[in-house]
């Protein structure tokens, strides 16, 4: 992680299934910087880091998260529950 803070995305992430998602949040006038943390963030990932999710969203507090999960492809029509549910 950045700063050296937390687990490598490359140590937690092994299984090829996961997903990787950078969400940088940004106080006004400040969308510049938010942009370029989310790119180093993403460089900084490795070869994860080039197929990550990126969102960059104004709020408060400001800073960045990274996590990994098990996201699915989309899909248009993919019913949200099964019958009978």
């Amino acid at each position: 992680a950045a700063g050296g803070q937390g687990v490598q995305i490359d140590e937690a992430a092994r299984d090829p299934r996961l997903g990787l998602t950078i969400t940088v949040r940004y106080a006004p006038g400040r969308r510049g910087a938010a942009l370029a943390q989310a790119q180093a963030l993403s460089a900084a990932a490795g070869p994860r880091g080039a197929a990550a999710r990126i969102v960059i969203e104004p709020g408060a507090p400001a800073g960045a998260t990274a996590s990994v999960a098990f996201d699915a492809p989309v899909q248009s029509g993919t019913p949200l529950a099964g019958p009978g549910a």
